[in-house]
């Protein structure tokens, strides 16, 4: 009889192939499993900045600047961190060796490392890897640091972490990645010229205060045209939020804080390029 059922039969492989395809999917899915494995899952992803959002030096100093990853994230073996300044303000100070410029968090773990820098006039170029297998770190710590010299005159600087900042683990890409800057201020804010219009500068309480989750809206004024900063710092003074970065018109201001933060204290802070600092307590509720 040549039905279509026995032609189908007929058709089919033979148990021995049907077998061997079977272990195959089955590996396939199992290197995919454990690529998965190697892979982070998403969770918070990756903070990165300096060792405090604000640093004050007296001219002609030399300083330790701190890469930080804080508070702990997703696990990391790897980065790529470019360094960017003013080098009219800051000079690079090399360290002799260059290994020792890597940070704690990263040589506690793992003395074996693949290590390239570079440095330039205006920015330094950092990739650095752990070499041993299956270590992994999540921070809080310090990832590198480096060395500056600053200006002989006061002023205020900035030192940031470029856009092609990235850390990965195993290869994959870690993120999201948030990046914090740093205010350098060279000489204190009040041995620089005073400026009549510093008094005028207000920050007004947050409110409401406290506030559920830190949702609020935090206002402030200037006499005159003025570079501000307005963040939100936990009580280590790690800066939180960013609420406001750079020129603002004269008059009052009113920002909306993003809220997401844990019950606890906090400070809000506003910085102004003329040297005038004010901060203000803020409590979070659940």
């Amino acid at each position: 009889m040549n039905g279509p059922g026995r032609a189908a039969r007929r058709a089919a492989p033979p148990h021995g192939v049907r077998r061997l395809a079977r272990a195959a999917a089955l590996a396939v899915a199992l290197a995919a499993l454990a690529a998965a494995g190697a892979r982070p899952a998403t969770a918070a992803g990756i903070t990165v900045g300096f060792q405090q959002p604000t640093l004050t030096v007296s001219p002609g100093d030399t300083f330790l600047v701190q890469i930080v990853v804080s508070p702990a994230g997703d696990p990391f073996n790897a980065f790529d961190a470019p360094i960017r300044f003013d080098p009219v303000q800051l000079t690079f100070v090399p360290t002799s060796p260059v290994s020792a410029q890597r940070g704690v968090l990263m040589t506690a773990a793992c003395s074996n490392t693949f290590h390239v820098f570079n440095a330039r006039p205006d920015s330094l170029q950092i990739t650095l890897s752990l070499l041993c297998n299956q270590v992994f770190v999540t921070g809080p710590g310090t990832v590198y640091q480096v060395k500056f010299r600053a200006a002989t005159t006061p002023g205020v600087t900035t030192l940031r972490l470029g856009p092609s900042t990235a850390f990965f683990a195993a290869g994959f890409l870690v993120q999201p990645l948030v990046r914090h800057e740093m205010v350098v201020q060279i000489g204190a804010p009040a041995s620089a010229p005073p400026r009549a219009d510093d008094a005028g500068v207000r920050l007004e309480a947050p409110f409401p205060n406290p506030a559920r989750g830190g949702r609020g809206m935090v206002r402030f004024a200037l006499p005159a045209a003025d570079d501000v900063r307005l963040e939100v710092l936990d009580v280590q003074g790690r800066r939180l939020a960013t609420l406001a970065a750079g020129p603002r018109a004269a008059g009052e201001h009113t920002l909306a804080a993003p809220g997401g933060l844990a019950p606890g204290v906090y400070r809000v802070r506003l910085a102004t390029g003329s040297g005038a600092v004010r901060e203000r307590r803020w409590v979070a509720l659940e």
